[in-house]
């Protein structure tokens, strides 16, 4: 199966699971914890604004990644399990599901998420910085958007990952193997979140089943 087909059977897949109301779930909670961040963002936006901050575009992008790596990372569980059921689905092999498995699933999407952002902070923030400092701003917007897709992407896949019992190091040679996959399910999210309020609440659902089914086509 090519790439143009596996993306062709995982949006129908993924239309076809999202029109389940047994999925609600997925959607209603989420909805209320980033409704909750939201309003913990603009708090904090207000405050930056009245001590001048709030000007500063490098100082609202940070704001809004961190803000959706926290729901990412918070919700982690909710997107965990809903992977599980679309590939128990797909495959028919029922997977472990304990408590056990369950906290380790926690750990190690902690674990990612911190690998993800120390990379952000690390590498990518720093060189908006270079960039912007010799003239070459809209160039780092462009890199950094391009790295930002490959890491948010691959994200999205890791919970498949967890699933397959795949360590730490072996899913991070996923975004080598796949980087494409990772790089087009990471646009796809850094645009979808880009909606106002309905974005950061139906981008991770849909990434997940989404990614989820491109994981199950590439039998990995």
């Amino acid at each position: 199966m090519d790439k143009l087909q596996i993306y062709n059977s995982a949006f129908n897949r993924t239309i076809h699971y999202l029109k389940q109301p047994q999925y609600l779930v997925y959607i209603i909670i989420p909805a209320v914890v980033s409704g909750f961040l939201w309003s913990v963002k603009s708090l904090i936006e207000g405050i930056f604004s009245f001590i001048s901050l709030g000007e500063s575009s490098f100082w609202n992008d940070l704001m809004f990644q961190v803000n959706y790596l926290f729901v990412l990372t918070l919700l982690s569980p909710i997107y965990g399990i809903l992977s599980r059921k679309i590939i128990e689905s797909e495959t028919g092999v029922k997977t472990a599901d304990g408590w056990k498995e369950l906290l380790n699933d926690i750990i190690r999407m902690l674990l990612i998420s911190a690998i993800i952002l120390g990379i952000q902070i690390v590498f990518i923030y720093p060189l908006y910085l270079i960039l912007w400092l010799v003239g070459l701003s809209s160039v780092s917007t462009i890199i950094g958007f391009f790295i930002e897709a490959v890491l948010v992407g691959f994200a999205f896949f890791d919970y498949g990952l967890e699933i397959q019992r795949t360590n730490v190091s072996e899913s991070l040679q996923f975004i080598k193997k796949q980087f494409i996959h990772c790089l087009i399910v990471g646009t796809i999210f850094l645009l979808v979140i880009k909606i106002p309020v309905l974005g950061l609440i139906v981008a991770p659902i849909i990434l997940t089943v989404f990614a989820t089914l491109i994981l199950t086509k590439l039998k990995i």
